[in-house]
This record gives structure tokens, sequence and C-alpha cells, in this order.
């Protein structure tokens, strides 16, 4: 993104991210319409574009198509629900780190449906299914 779009999103500014301007357009304004039409509270970014190493191997990241989101003074209970009603093609779900959730979104494409992960400590990941909501539950996190 050229400093004129990141000027077009309503909802983020390119200070917020790491190399703002290797992050991708269209990923960027879907991220900016889910902020102000679906979630409607600040998200903190975490992680947007990513360093080879710093993710998975064929990670989003790497495309500046994917980012790391808090939602500020959200619980787990919001972050599932935001991961379900998001417009991201895959969407994971991480309660390890400092007891505070956050969401992994990125753009992939929805072929038949969005896939939506868990991750209950680094590097463990499990499908998002009712054995994942009893694991947020036994944690003590719904």
């Amino acid at each position: 993104m050229d400093l004129i779009d990141w000027k077009r999103l309503k909802h983020f500014s390119f200070k917020e991210f790491n190399d703002p301007f290797k992050m991708n357009n269209r990923f960027m304004e879907i991220l900016d319409d889910w902020r102000g039409k679906v979630v409607r509270t600040p998200i903190k970014i975490l992680k947007g574009y990513g360093r080879p190493g710093e993710h998975a191997p064929h990670s989003w990241h790497y495309t500046g198509r994917a980012a790391d989101v808090r939602l500020l003074g959200k619980g787990i209970n919001d972050h599932i629900y935001h991961a379900i009603h998001s417009p991201f093609g895959g969407v994971g779900i991480y309660a390890w780190i400092n007891h505070k959730p956050f969401l992994h979104v990125d753009d992939r494409p929805i072929i038949n449906r969005r896939i939506i992960w868990c991750s209950f400590e680094p590097n463990k990941y499990v499908k998002f299914n009712f054995s994942a909501v009893k694991q947020f539950q036994a944690l003590g996190a719904l």
C-alpha cells in the first residue's frame, strides 16, 4: 500500500503496522471494513507483514495478506464470535499469550468454507469445533 491508499482507510493508520507499505491493499480494505461494520471496538495490531522465519513456512503474513489482532477490552467469547462472523478465509483463535486472546485473520480464498483453528499453546493447532470449545471452558476462558 502506498501513503494515498493508507489515507483512504477509516480505522487504521500505517503507524500501527510493521512494514506498512508491504500490506496488501485488498486485505487492508477488508480489515478496515470489518473493524468498522462488525467489530466496532478498538483493535490492536500485533503483527501484519511477516519476515521469513517469523511465522509458519507458508504464512499469509509473508504476502501482507494477514494480521494478528487483539480486540481491546474484549474476552475470548467476543474473539470467538468475531472469528466465526468474519469475512476472512483463514481465522485462528489464540488463547495462550499472557491469557489475552487474539485472532489471526487472512484473506485466503474461501473455497467451501472458512478455515478456523485454535491454538492453546505455541505451535499446536486444532480445528475449531466442540472439542476446542471444551478446551476454552477448561481454561476458564468461557
